[in-house]
């Protein structure tokens, strides 16, 4: 949902600022390593597949401009905001296992998106949209 508000309406080009919320609930799969250290503390990494239910609600101020010609319509907006993730993991064979990031120095994105746990991360949305009024 966005609410603009339009520093003006005519002409070609139409700046604005807006407010921009969003929510996505997602359910999935996902095949990870992890890591487990027994008592002794000897590492092992094993492969798990678990099911993943997360949460995201993001709020962003963006800038925008709007480019009216005849029928068409360009739209492009850059932002700035606040995501916040609630995610959780089910069906592990054990839970208090870390994941293993061994092979990587930096986690992939498929990673990033099954990590456990309530945190907010920064947003920055960069938008781009083709319209055509009726």
């Amino acid at each position: 949902m966005e609410e603009k508000l339009f520093f003006r309406k005519e002409g070609v080009v139409q700046p604005y600022v807006a407010l921009d919320f969003v929510y996505a609930h997602t359910d999935f799969k996902d095949i990870q390593d992890f890591r487990h250290i027994d008592n002794n503390g000897y590492a092992s990494s094993y492969t798990d597949t678990f099911s993943v239910d997360k949460r995201t609600i993001a709020v962003n101020g963006k800038f925008g401009l709007q480019i009216v010609v005849k029928h068409f319509v360009v739209e492009t907006t850059v932002g700035v905001g606040v995501k916040y993730h609630d995610a959780t993991h089910g069906d592990r064979l054990a839970p208090k296992d870390y994941f293993d990031h061994s092979d990587n120095i930096i986690p992939t994105a498929e990673k990033v998106a099954a990590r456990e746990g309530h945190y907010f991360t920064l947003n920055v949305p960069f938008n781009f949209k083709l319209g055509f009024v009726f």
